[in-house]
């Protein structure tokens, strides 16, 4: 879409609405900006989308398009800023917080949220960005390291959260393989930090979390010792997947845990 002209009253409110806003532009902001009711607001958002000068990501959400564009059609700029508006209360986690982290150099396209919210769909997209989230417990609401944008924060789970997360579900790292490997280069890293790790797999409460990050220890540092007994002594009775997304081939009677045919053949994990 062309930018096309608006009024200089108009194009003053829309400058004090965007020169107030670092994040997505709603209705209720600019009614609180302008002192207008909200029904007005989304008038005037409407209005200003209409002739270029906002391009609207969702229903009430909109971004401000440079005045030196040529078009609306302009991407997201910080997608982890709309998320933590969108999905709040949230932190960034997944293979999203493990790039940030360096912990993998795979470019992943969609960001991974972590959210108290209830969502009807794990899939969510705004603009052109999408997103995996995923609905978690308050009490799993912990580990996480804050980021400013502006006068914004976002909150993006810290190392050793990141890890835990992805242990505790593999989809968010992208498998078990992907998490394994996410976890060796958090083990050779300044952010290694054996006391948290326990301490945060103990938070987290799902024990099958133990059992992988001790399995996946041992076979690729089996000189941590004193971790790998720490997390022996808190595994459950029972038998759980290490990856849920692959078929079942074998029992891992040391570790209780149901292990996937091997197929790796950069690293024999299983």
């Amino acid at each position: 879409m062309k930018l096309l002209g608006i009024g200089a009253k108009s194009r003053n409110l829309l400058a004090k609405v965007v020169g107030s806003t670092e994040g997505a532009i709603t209705p209720s902001h600019v009614s609180e900006v302008l002192n207008i009711p909200q029904k007005t607001a989304s008038i005037l958002l409407n209005k200003w989308a209409r002739r270029g000068w906002l391009r609207r990501i969702r229903r009430g959400w909109y971004i401000s398009v440079p005045i030196e564009s040529e078009t609306s059609n302009i991407p997201i700029e910080d997608p982890w800023l709309i998320a933590s508006q969108a999905f709040s209360p949230c932190y960034i986690s997944g293979w999203s917080a493990a790039q940030h982290w360096d912990f993998t150099e795979q470019i992943f396209h969609t960001v991974v949220i972590m959210t108290t919210r209830h969502l009807d769909s794990r899939h969510q997209k705004i603009g052109e960005v999408k997103y995996l989230v995923k609905e978690i417990p308050s009490s799993k609401f912990f580990g996480t390291k804050t980021l400013w944008r502006g006068s914004l924060k976002i909150q993006v789970s810290d190392p050793t959260k990141t890890i835990i997360d992805v242990l505790d579900s593999p989809f968010l790292a992208g498998g078990i393989r992907p998490a394994a490997d996410m976890l060796l280069e958090y083990l050779n890293s300044e952010h290694f930090d054996p006391q948290k790790l326990i301490i945060y797999a103990e938070k987290n409460g799902n024990k099958t979390v133990f059992k992988r990050l001790g399995f996946l220890i041992e076979r690729m540092k089996p000189e941590l010792y004193d971790l790998i007994i720490h997390c022996k002594e808190r595994i459950s009775k029972g038998y759980s997947q290490l990856d849920p997304s692959l078929k079942e081939k074998k029992i891992n009677t040391r570790w209780r845990l149901r292990i996937p045919k091997n197929d790796y053949q950069k690293r024999d994990l299983f």
